[in-house]
């Protein structure tokens, strides 16, 4: 799936035992309902699938989780964004597997009560380059002893970072400085501490600087689109379509 947009009041996506591989890139998923904010979940069986997410926006607000990846599947997500999500942004549970790479995670006041769940013991978690800011907890095992690679990220302004996990030593804590979160625009603001702070070895776009960039939009990119549900601005005499169209000051020509 490619360049989609889906809303609806319950669940987006279920995946059931035997699902194939999945891809889903440049889409937003926004639901306000069901036990799955943004309707992500493999279960019903042994299904096995990885399912991918590049460069999407998760919006959802009346869940007990955003994505619940279960049953062996492998969730992988990269230049993600997830916001509005009550309860957790991302339960990995304890016979499933993931990848959370170059992402942001913005909590929804009190009601996101965990970023993300580990909790498999033997899995092959990675979390990378991400930003966990506004959350109860930033990151957890659940309980279930599970374990993560974790380095090179950035939890900021939650009430606890890490239950069950140590920061990594490459990881930070400071305001990310996005540009307009609450619009969101997850674009990096000049003097970010996040610019360059990612981990070396990853790869730099091409208009990035010397070392990839913390969250999901390297720093000098061009204005995302306006997320979904929010008013889109146009100013033909004075707009610009390198603006974010989220404001009458910064709006689209």
């Amino acid at each position: 799936f490619e360049n989609c947009v889906w809303t609806g009041p319950n669940r987006g996506f279920q995946f059931y035992k035997n699902t194939g591989d999945v891809t889903f890139r440049n889409c937003i998923i926004s639901t306000s309902g069901g036990d799955l904010g943004v309707g992500l979940n493999n279960s019903g069986g042994s299904g096995a699938a990885a399912i991918k997410f590049e460069d999407c926006f998760l919006n959802g607000n009346k869940a007990s989780y955003g994505v619940g990846c279960e049953d062996s599947a492998f969730f992988t997500f990269t230049r993600c964004t997830f916001v509005n999500v009550k309860g957790m942004a991302v339960n990995f549970n304890a016979t499933s597997e993931g990848e959370v790479i170059n992402c942001a995670i913005k909590g929804f006041e009190s009601a996101t009560t965990n970023g993300i769940i580990f909790a498999n013991p033997s899995g092959a978690n990675v979390l990378r380059n991400t930003v966990i800011t506004g959350c109860v907890t930033g990151i957890t095992d659940g309980g279930n002893g599970g374990i993560v690679s974790n380095d090179y990220n950035n939890f900021y302004n939650n009430g606890t970072d890490y239950n069950g996990f140590a920061a990594g030593a490459n990881s930070i804590s400071s305001d990310p400085l996005f540009v307009a979160p609450g619009a969101g625009d997850f674009r990096l603001s000049a003097g970010s501490p996040c610019i360059d702070a990612g981990d070396p070895s990853d790869t730099v776009p091409a208009f990035g600087g010397s070392v990839v960039d913390i969250g999901p939009i390297e720093f000098g990119s061009s204005a995302p689109p306006p997320a979904l549900g929010d008013d889109i601005w146009v100013d033909g005499a004075n707009g610009d379509d390198s603006n974010s169209g989220t404001s009458a000051t910064d709006a689209f020509a």
